[in-house]
């Protein structure tokens, strides 16, 4: 590997890129199934909205990134002065100029799956999937314009998130009134199927904007002032013990700890806010197991193993995926209440995490299971690239 070429990876943070796809993936192949289709016929000439769709998220996702460094430069060359740009490995005009590229490619594979550049049928009304893309661009700019002047932009970084599941939602949907029809037979809760995109959704928002504001503490402010990682107390550089809580201090981790520790409420908060989704998908799949055993108790045994048998089948396999994520989330909320003063190697498992929620909602949305083994896959992919390319 070249080092143009890493320092590109670096600035992108390409290990990432798995985690975005992996829900793109799972909202694309639940609208396509709806037509029981899961590609385009070739012979129409037309590309894959799964395909394309991916291909547009994968580019904002990688230009936003490039943007996050080009608006922290300044701080980088404090804090972080190995970063590409600061390093001069990669000009800010050329990240710039890049990052532009990536986006408008983005929107116009957009528009192409909204059959609006003369692709398919004529287009289909309102283009609300190329609407919902650049609401996704223009949160993107907001967040990586302001997210150090306030921890308020942990929710921009949350609707950056939820507007992939939107975007890819609408644009693939044939038209929105489709997708309204569809919508309706599948969240009826006495239906066989259940469509949680829209509680899931807001999971997600919450489950980025609760480890991302553990993340404003991932940085060290510079500067000698130091703080007790208990309680938060000012204490001197060489202090032995806190004066508030009567702590001994471990000099390591005094030296780490140079913001003041979060409120033990906000903490809690953010920390219950990463179980969210998961735990949303775990209760969801206990109700639905519970009234096909209900229903189960009416019925002959043939009948059951011929309509009921296969659904709890698959309804136990996203209990059993539920509690796999859960359990991974359990040991990065251990990690970080083990030290605060390194929160990192708990971030990278948050976002490491994304593609496990994921193939637990292509599970509990029964799914090809082609699309549950792809997360799962997307989700080791990640583990691995954060060992060579820093993901947070």
């Amino acid at each position: 590997m070249t080092p143009r070429t890493k320092a590109w990876l670096e600035i992108t943070r390409a290990s990432n890129l798995p985690t975005v796809l992996g829900g793109a993936l799972v909202t694309l192949t639940a609208v396509e199934s709806m037509r029981w289709q899961f590609f385009v016929n070739a012979m129409s000439g037309a590309w894959s909205p799964l395909i394309t769709l991916t291909g547009a998220i994968a580019l904002f996702y990688m230009a936003g990134f490039i943007l996050n460094d080009v608006f922290d430069r300044t701080i980088d060359r404090e804090e972080r002065p190995g970063r590409p740009i600061p390093s001069g490995r990669i000009a800010a005009q050329t990240a710039v100029k890049v990052a532009v590229v990536m986006v408008t490619a983005g929107l116009l594979l957009v528009a192409d799956a909204d059959q609006l550049l003369g692709t398919g049928d004529l287009p289909r009304g309102i283009p609300t999937g190329l609407a919902a893309a650049v609401l996704l661009v223009i949160l993107i700019v907001l967040y990586n314009r302001s997210h150090l002047t306030s921890s308020w932009t942990v929710f921009l970084m949350g609707g950056c998130r939820a507007m992939v599941y939107v975007t890819c939602l609408l644009a693939a949907a044939e038209s929105t009134s489709t997708l309204a029809v569809e919508w309706d037979r599948y969240t009826s809760l006495n239906g066989m199927v259940y469509w949680p995109f829209l509680p899931f959704i807001i999971g997600i928002f919450l489950y980025v904007a609760g480890f991302s504001r553990i993340a404003r503490g991932e940085v060290a402010d510079p500067g000698n002032e130091r703080f007790c990682y208990q309680c938060g107390f000012p204490c001197p550089t060489d202090a032995t013990t806190c004066s508030e809580c009567g702590i001994g201090f471990d000099a390591d981790r005094l030296e780490r700890s140079s913001r003041p520790p979060m409120k033990r409420s906000l903490e809690n908060l953010c920390l219950a806010s990463t179980f969210l989704p998961s735990a949303l998908l775990l209760l969801l799949g206990c109700y639905w197991f519970a009234e096909n055993v209900y229903f189960a108790r009416s019925i002959t045994n043939d009948e059951f193993w011929t309509y009921f048998a296969p659904i709890m089948t698959n309804i136990l396999a996203s209990i059993v995926v539920a509690l796999l994520t859960i359990g991974w989330l359990i040991v990065a909320t251990m990690r970080y209440r083990s030290d605060r003063t390194r929160p990192t190697r708990s971030i990278l498992m948050w976002i490491a995490a994304f593609p496990l929620i994921d193939a637990n909602l292509a599970v509990h949305m029964q799914l090809p299971l082609w699309t549950s083994l792809a997360c799962l896959g997307l989700f080791f992919v990640t583990v691995w690239g954060h060992r060579r390319i820093a993901g947070t």
